[in-house]
């Protein structure tokens, strides 16, 4: 049975504190000890019985997964051609690949010709193995695009064009080995995004979605080959669909915002480890 946890202050404790809270609490539950290294890059479980036998989350990825399938996950426009595939809806990501950062090539030109054609303004421009809510510009019409993507370009080589959809609430999924281990809802920041480091806050999962966003994402993790990961999912017009696929799973922020969603954290954490232990 999980041990009786005594929480943490979650007021006083940055995301990084918080989230040492986290793999503390881990290791304790598993019979492990724990040491950050190259400052809380490398998390590192060590068996104090067998110094050898030891795991690491290696900026919050814990091995789990195949690099072919990590790979895929990070590239927002192949991933998003994967799931199609499956037939797993999604949020469309057509990739541009500007030549020497201008979008001046036959391949770009009929990428952006492809989505405007068939998408209305706004349209969101993001770099395609990008995260967190960074580099991502909504552009309301040609000019806007035209800037957006040369400023994106200075810095990135590939980047992904998306139709604009308005959701309210982004759902995030954690899944292991075809099962979701916890759910929640973040409602957008001030800046209207959904990201926890931007402002947006946790809301509970609805009863009515949650045996569909869970039947979802068991299939688009299928629908890559990922073992662990996190899958985001957004309700629109169209219905439920899938914004994004990750392959790392971070837990630091959402840990704090209740004593049940701090033990569901470790759990996550408690329950990849044991598989990848085999124990379970």
């Amino acid at each position: 049975m999980p041990h009786q946890l005594t929480l943490p202050d979650f007021n006083l404790l940055s995301d990084e504190e918080l989230f040492k809270n986290v793999m503390q609490d881990t290791a304790k539950e598993l019979g492990l000890e724990m040491e950050f290294l190259y400052e809380g890059w490398i998390v590192r479980f060590t068996n104090p019985i067998n110094p050898s036998e030891r795991y690491e989350l290696l900026g919050y990825d814990l091995g789990l997964n195949s690099s072919q399938s990590s790979f895929i996950a990070k590239d927002k426009a192949m991933c998003y051609n994967y799931l199609l595939e499956a037939g797993v809806p999604a949020i469309e990501h057509f990739l541009l690949k500007p030549n020497d950062y201008k979008f001046s090539t036959e391949d770009a030109k009929v990428t952006l010709l492809k989505v405007k054609s068939n998408y209305n303004f706004p349209l969101v421009v993001k770099q395609n193995n990008g995260g967190g809510g960074k580099n991502i510009c909504f552009a309301l019409d040609d000019s806007d695009l035209t800037f957006a993507i040369l400023d994106l370009s200075k810095d990135h080589l590939e980047i992904a064009l998306s139709p604009y959809y308005d959701f309210p609430i982004e759902y995030r999924c954690t899944y292991l080995d075809g099962e979701v281990l916890m759910s929640y809802g973040k409602t957008k920041g001030a800046n209207q995004q959904n990201n926890l480091s931007k402002g947006a806050r946790v809301v509970d999962v609805p009863e009515h979605l949650k045996e569909q966003l869970h039947d979802l994402t068991i299939r688009a993790a299928k629908a890559v080959g990922l073992r662990f990961g996190n899958i985001d999912i957004v309700e629109t017009t169209k219905g439920l669909l899938v914004l994004e696929v990750n392959a790392s799973v971070a837990q630091k922020r959402v840990a704090r915002y209740s004593a049940e969603l701090y033990q569901q954290s470790v759990n996550v954490y408690v329950t990849a480890l044991r598989r990848l232990m085999g124990q379970g």
